[in-house]
């Protein structure tokens, strides 16, 4: 499991809204979360590994190295973040 020293519990009652869970067999981490202020999402935290390339996926040859990308698994973190803060 990638190291993240923020984990987010407990969240029930709080303005906090989980966004991304680490399963560690039968152990979840909260590290990941979104910001609700006056009932409006505000901010989202996400630890920098969630969007590293091929972290969660096998590895690939980089198309363009010069040029640093996302994978399918980091898209798919980044832009349900995005559409989560923009509701």
């Amino acid at each position: 499991m990638p190291y993240c020293p923020w984990q987010f519990s407990p969240l029930k009652g709080t303005s906090l809204v989980p966004l991304l869970k680490l399963v560690d067999g039968d152990v979840e981490h909260n590290v990941g979360v979104l910001w609700r202020h006056n009932d409006q999402p505000t901010a989202a935290f996400l630890p920098v590994y969630a969007l590293s390339p091929h972290l969660f996926t096998q590895p690939r040859d980089l198309a363009k190295p010069d040029e640093p990308s996302l994978d399918e698994v980091g898209s798919t973190i980044l832009l349900d973040t995005l559409h989560r803060l923009s509701k």
